[in-house]
Parts: structure tokens; C-alpha cells; sequence
């Protein structure tokens, strides 16, 4: 018959044997310092000690045993002034006003986050959760003993897991973030990889563009590009056709990867935006890194992030965007001919068929697209962020490679 352990010890006699082991750690801890008589049946010895000596393999004698407590003694945790004080806030002023928790600084809110948890009820818990919450994010802290704490690690830097940490824990050390926060967060902390970015997504910026038309039209760069083709008078070039420079890398297949390198200050760069959502932006403290940075000079390959770079800012006046049926290339045109293709594909001035001007901004139109029943069922999976997708084009294949006039005579124009 199997009997649970800790009942068997709360009886007076306790019959054990030395050849079926059992885990002691628990009985230690909450009876060890009871006193007790062991009784050995075969050699008739008799000894009197503390529970935990009862488990001396070394120089028992093999057989069975009876224990008998004399003083049952058993282990409570003892509560230091911080905690007593902090669970008769959990436990009595749980209900009152916010004065009293505003009224704690932030390490004090975070053990009594702790103490409420192993002490009260799950319903008043949750009631100093919520309170303590509302008065961390008045000290500017967002985070709980409960948040899950996920950092990026940079799509572009050759860094592992642990290097992440010691740098974050480099940074909190450092700060005047108190200590109990401070070890909370290292301990609970995770990195989340991030795929290799595409060359692709490095160089479009039809985001970009789109962003600058609500200001305005788009001005014409072709006179910073004078080599490059033209089609309407303005630049208009795929990617398998440009020259110049970074030739080699902007003709090379747009879903090659760039390559990861060390890279300190973009490390220091992610913990820094990670610090900002979540700790008071003011108590960064912007302490050298304390990891390597190999990033050379001169890249020895057109995948090197730093010569990605460097092609971008020399690239950056034009429209890249991607080829429809032909993702692996793109289509690099100056933004005037950028905006007329993106107006003749979204019409919304003179297309009143298909697009009713709405006069709401971001959050008014996501309120009613949220009290619309069938047009969430269509949208809101899209909502990501809290933020409506934006629309964007892409350019035909067949529109591309062929001649001007015989696009403009196939669509009647």
C-alpha cells in the first residue's frame, strides 16, 4: 500500500527501511529540526538526534528503522517588517483608494506583487494586481513579476542568447532600476531570433513613398541619376538592367539574405528600444557595450549589411519596388512615375464607385470597422498593431520587359 509521506511523518512512530530510498529534501526542510529516537531492529541500537541527521548513509547500518519524535518542530517561513507590512496592505487595504500603493516605490510595489500571490486569495490577488499595475505605470514601468519579457535579437547581427543577457544585465547593473526589478528581468527574460532579412526588404521603400504622398506630390530626382533609362522622361529601370553603383548587389536574386556580423551598438540598440516600452526611457544608462564589434571597413562581400547600406543611401531618392509573378527582382523608377501608377491603381479621387471618402482617422475607422460585424470578419484579422494595412502596388512583368507603346496600346491608351 502506498501512503503519501508527508502524512506518514506527521504520525508519532515512523518504520523505515535503508534499502528503499526516499526523498528526504521536503521532510528535512519542513521537520528537520524535530528531535527523535531512531531505533535499529537489527542490531538493537538506539540513538537520539535531529530528524535531518537521520539520513546519514555513510555510517548507518543496514536494516530497519523505527523513529519516534520526541519534540515535533515544524519549519514556518518567517516574514521580515518589509513583508508583514506589505501583506496587511494585500490583505486589508486591498479594497481603500490607490493612495496607498501610489505611495510605494517601485521596489516595494514589486515584492508586494510577490506577497500578495503567496498569501492572499486568488480574488483579492487580483485585485492588488490590478492596483499595483496601475501604480508601476505611473513610475513609468509597464512591466509585472508576471509579464513575459521577449527582446528581439537584430535580423542583422551575428549574436548569440547568452551574449544578449550579459548585455542587458551590463545595462540594468549600471542603471538606478532597483535590484529586486533588475533580477526579476534577467531571470525571466527571453531573446527571440528574427529570420535573416531579405536584400529585398532592405531596399524597397515603397512604404516610404506612400507615407510622403499624404504631404504632398513626389518630387523628380531623374537629374541625380542621369545614366539610368528612362521611360515618359523620367528613370524607369529593373533591376537586371541598372548599372552603377552596387551594381552586383542590386541585380542579384532580391530574396538572397544578408549576412549577420557582430555589430555592438545594435545590440545596444535593440535592448534600448526594448528599454523604452517597458522601463522609464530616462534611466537608460548608455554604458559602453560589453561585446565585440568585428563590422570592417571595407565588407568583402555585397551581402555585408555595411555595404547594404551604403547602396541604399545612394539608391534612396529612387521608388524600389517589387515585380508581380517575379519576386526576385525589382523595379527602380524615379517617384513621379512611382505616384501615377499608385494613383491609377487606387483611384480614390475619382473612383466614387469603389472608394467613398470616410473623413476618420486611424482609430475612428478601426472603432467602426470593429462595430460592423461583417466588415470585421473581413478586416480585423488584418488589423495587426492597431493599425490599418496600407495598400501598395506592383508593377506587371510583361508591362516591365515590354515596349512602352505597346503597353499603351493593349490598355487602350
Amino acid at each position: 500500500m502506498c501512503m503519501d509521506v508527508l502524512q506518514a511523518f506527521s504520525w508519532k512512530f515512523v518504520s523505515l527501511h535503508s534499502s528503499r530510498p526516499m526523498h528526504s529534501a521536503l521532510i528535512k526542510r519542513l521537520w528537520g529540526r524535530s528531535t527523535v529516537v531512531r531505533y535499529n531492529f537489527n542490531t538493537g541500537s538506539t540513538s537520539v538526534c535531529l530528524l535531518k541527521r537521520c539520513w546519514n548513509t555513510l555510517n548507518d547500518v543496514a536494516g530497519r528503522y523505527i523513529i519516534q519524535f520526541i519534540t515535533r518542530h515544524r519549519h514556518s517561513p518567517i516574514l521580515g517588517d518589509l513583508d508583514r507590512n506589505l501583506l496587511h496592505i494585500a490583505r486589508h487595504d486591498y479594497g481603500r483608494s490607490n493612495e496607498v500603493y501610489e505611495s510605494l516605490l517601485a521596489s516595494e510595489l514589486w515584492r508586494l506583487w510577490m506577497v500578495s500571490n503567496a498569501h492572499c486569495s486568488s480574488g483579492v490577488h487580483k485585485v492588488n494586481k490590478q492596483k499595483i499595475r496601475r501604480a508601476l505605470r505611473r513610475k513609468g514601468i509597464t512591466l509585472t513579476p508576471d509579464s513575459e519579457i521577449r527582446i528581439p535579437c537584430p535580423p542583422t547581427v551575428l549574436v548569440t542568447k547568452r551574449e544578449l543577457r550579459m548585455e542587458l544585465k551590463n545595462q540594468l547593473m549600471h542603471s538606478f532600476i532597483p535590484d529586486i526589478i533588475c533580477r526579476s528581468i534577467i531571470r525571466t527574460a527571453k531573446f527571440v531570433k528574427q529570420g535573416s532579412v531579405t536584400i529585398g526588404n532592405m531596399l524597397r521603400n515603397h512604404g516610404k513613398l506612400i507615407a510622403m504622398m499624404q504631404q504632398g506630390d513626389l518630387p523628380c530626382v531623374c537629374h541625380q541619376y542621369p545614366h539610368l533609362p528612362k521611360r515618359h522622361g523620367h528613370v524607369y529601370v529593373p533591376s537586371w538592367e541598372y548599372s552603377g553603383f552596387g551594381e552586383r548587389l542590386v541585380r542579384c536574386n532580391m530574396k538572397s539574405r544578408a549576412r549577420r556580423v557582430k555589430s555592438s551598438w545594435r545590440v545596444k540598440l535593440s535592448i534600448r528600444k526594448w528599454w523604452a516600452k517597458s522601463l522609464p526611457k530616462s534611466l537608460f544608462p548608455n554604458v559602453p557595450c560589453c561585446l565585440d564589434d568585428d563590422t570592417p571597413k571595407d565588407p568583402d562581400s555585397i551581402f555585408h549589411p555595411h555595404y547594404i547600406r551604403e547602396v541604399l543611401g545612394h539608391l534612396k531618392h529612387l521608388a524600389i519596388v517589387g515585380i508581380d509573378k517575379c519576386l526576385g527582382r525589382s523595379l527602380l523608377c524615379c517617384p513621379v512615375l512611382f505616384q501615377k501608377f499608385y494613383v491609377e491603381t487606387f483611384p480614390l479621387l475619382t473612383d466614387d464607385d469603389h472608394f467613398t471618402p470616410c473623413n476618420l482617422n486611424v482609430r475612428d475607422a478601426i472603432a467602426k470597422i470593429k462595430m460592423d460585424g461583417e466588415a470585421f470578419d473581413l478586416f480585423g484579422s488584418d488589423l495587426h498593431g492597431a493599425d490599418i494595412p496600407t495598400p501598395y502596388f506592383l508593377p506587371k512583368l510583361k508591362d516591365v520587359v515590354a515596349d512602352c507603346k505597346e503597353v499603351m496600346t493593349k490598355k487602350g491608351k
